[in-house]
C-alpha cells in the first residue's frame, strides 16, 4: 500500500489519527518512519517476522512484543514459554525471542505520534462544543479508516502532468546590411631613362579606406606589364 501511495503521489493525513488506524497501519516501509534512521524492512530478521510469525502491521507487531511481559518468557535463545515453543515447533523459528527484540526495534523506527497509545490522553476528541465567547469551538473529527486518510493532488484529463517551460522569447538579431564600394585596381611598368624597370600595383578603395595601398614587385621578380597586373589581383 506506502509503495502505491509514493508511486501515485498520495499522501496519508497524520492529525487526529484513530488507535484503530494507528494499529492497521503497515509495519514495513511505514509512512511515519524517523528520518534519518536506518529502516530495517528487508533484513534476515524481517522477513522471518513477515513469513513465519505473520507479523505485517503495526498490531501484529505490538501483540508480539506483549511476551516481553509475560513472567513466563526468558529473554534469551532458549525460552520454554508456551508461545515461544509454538514458534518453535509450528512456525518454524530458531529464536523466537531474536524476532521480539527485531518486532520492538521495527517500531522504535517509527515516530511516536504513529504509535498506538495506551491510555486515551492522545485519542482525538470526540465532536463536542466547547463555548469560546459566542463562537462555538468544534475539535476537528478524528480519521477512522484508512480511506479517510488519503490525500492526493490530481489534474484535469486535458491539464499536462508537469508544466512545460514558457517559450522564451528570442531577441531579435540585427543584420548589417552590406555596403556596395568601388574598388580601383592597377598593375604597371615603371622603365625611367637610367634606371631598371620596376613593375608595381595599385589599388585604391572609395572612402579613404585604410586598405588602400601600393606595392612594388620585389627585384628579384619579373618585372614586366603581365606580372604586374597578376601581382596585383593576388593583392586585391
Amino acid at each position: 500500500m506506502v509503495k502505491c501511495m509514493n508511486k501515485y503521489g498520495v499522501s496519508f493525513e497524520t492529525v487526529h489519527l484513530s488507535n484503530e488506524i494507528k494499529e492497521d497501519m503497515p509495519l514495513w516501509h511505514h509512512p511515519g518512519k524517523v528520518p534519518g534512521k536506518r529502516q530495517e524492512n528487508n533484513g534476515r530478521k524481517a522477513k522471518c517476522l513477515r513469513k513465519k510469525h505473520a507479523v505485517i502491521k503495526v498490531h501484529d507487531a505490538l501483540d508480539l512484543i506483549r511476551r516481553l511481559d509475560d513472567p513466563q518468557h526468558t529473554r534469551n535463545e532458549a525460552c520454554s514459554c508456551d508461545a515461544c515453543e509454538v514458534d518453535r515447533t509450528v512456525r518454524k523459528c530458531q529464536n523466537p525471542h531474536a524476532c521480539i527484540v527485531a518486532a520492538a526495534a521495527r517500531l522504535g523506527q517509527i515516530l511516536p505520534k504513529w504509535i498506538p497509545t495506551t491510555n486515551g490522553a492522545l485519542e482525538p476528541t470526540p465532536a463536542t462544543t466547547d463555548t469560546v465567547g459566542e463562537k462555538d469551538f468544534k475539535p476537528p473529527a478524528g480519521i477512522t479508516t484508512l480511506a479517510q486518510g488519503l490525500r492526493a493532488m490530481t489534474c484535469r484529463a486535458d491539464e499536462p502532468k508537469e508544466r512545460e517551460d514558457p517559450p522564451m522569447r528570442r531577441r531579435a538579431e540585427t543584420i548589417p546590411t552590406p555596403k556596395e564600394v568601388e574598388i580601383f585596381i592597377a598593375g604597371a611598368v615603371h622603365t625611367p631613362a637610367s634606371r631598371t624597370a620596376r613593375a608595381a600595383a595599385g589599388i585604391f578603395i572609395e572612402g579613404g579606406n585604410p586598405s588602400c595601398k601600393g606595392k612594388c614587385i620585389p627585384v628579384t621578380g619579373e618585372q614586366s606589364q603581365y606580372a604586374a597586373e597578376l601581382f596585383t589581383a593576388l593583392e586585391a
